[in-house]
Parts: structure tokens; sequence; C-alpha cells
């Protein structure tokens, strides 16, 4: 009868911790309070520009980030891989050379993942619906500059 018991017992035990297991929200690593200061930073419109002295022509990028009021979870499938994403919001990218001859502009919903090296981290953009994510690496200077792109972005007013 103690055997059955000790069964039983062992039976629930693992049943519990199996629906555990099922039941587990997406747990981030514990860089990711690194990520969150990083989100708060990229907040509002940032302007960033590359000269180039012997062409004549310089090009200005413009980055207005929108954060969410909370970060969303989506499944996001690229290449038929899907995985879990954490957007934390809504981005206009707006690029142009000169005197707005050339000018391109994208909306984008942004995501940011930990590079685990010195200040640099991920910043991913996706589209709204379907297509291709752009990923680029982003070097946080201060609370209001990061590099991006082989650009410094500096926060405007």
């Amino acid at each position: 009868m103690r055997k059955l018991y000790s069964i039983i017992a062992l039976i629930a035990l693992l049943v519990v911790s199996c629906s555990k297991d099922n039941d587990k929200e997406f747990v981030f690593d514990k860089t990711f309070g690194d990520i969150n200061k990083v989100a708060n930073i990229l907040n509002g419109k940032f302007l960033g520009e590359q000269i180039t002295s012997g062409e004549g022509w310089n090009k200005k990028c413009e980055i207005t980030f929108t954060p969410y009021s909370t970060p969303i979870i989506e499944e996001w499938e690229n290449s038929g891989v899907v995985s879990r994403v954490k957007i934390f919001g809504e981005c206009d990218v707006l690029e142009y050379y000169s005197d707005h001859l050339l000018e391109t502009k994208e909306h984008w919903r942004y995501s940011v993942e930990d590079k685990f090296n010195d200040n640099s981290f991920r910043l991913k953009f996706y589209p709204k619906l379907i297509g291709k994510t752009v990923s680029r690496d982003i070097k946080i200077k201060d609370a209001s500059s990061f590099e991006y792109n082989g650009m410094l972005f500096v926060k405007q007013k």
C-alpha cells in the first residue's frame, strides 16, 4: 500500500511539473533590463548625417520612434523559421540626399536584441504585415544619441 501511495504521489508530481512547462510564458534572458533601457532611449525623433566631401553630397536620415505603452509579443516568420519577437513600437525612417532630390520613407515596427558585447545591440525593423526584416547593429553613445548604419544619430528637440 505504501508503494502505491508513493507511485501515485510521483505521478501527480510529474503531471504538475509537465503542465507548468506547457503554461510557461515567454521568458527573456538576464540582460533584458539593458534591452529595456535601450528601448526607452529610442523614443522621439533622431537625426543622422553622412557627408562625403569629395562627391559634394550628403545623406541624412531621420528616424522617429513611437514606442507602444506596453510592448507586444508576436510570432514572426522569416525564411521559414518562426520565432517570438518583442515589438517595442513603430517608427518612420526618412532618408534623403542633399536637398531632398532623392527621398525614401518607410514605416516599420521595431525590436531590440542584445549582442552580448560592449554597448552594442541589434535593432530590427519589421514591416507592418509581411516582408523583409531589416537588422542592423546599434551602439548607444548616451541617453540622446546612438550609432546606427555608420551614422551618429542625435535626438532632436
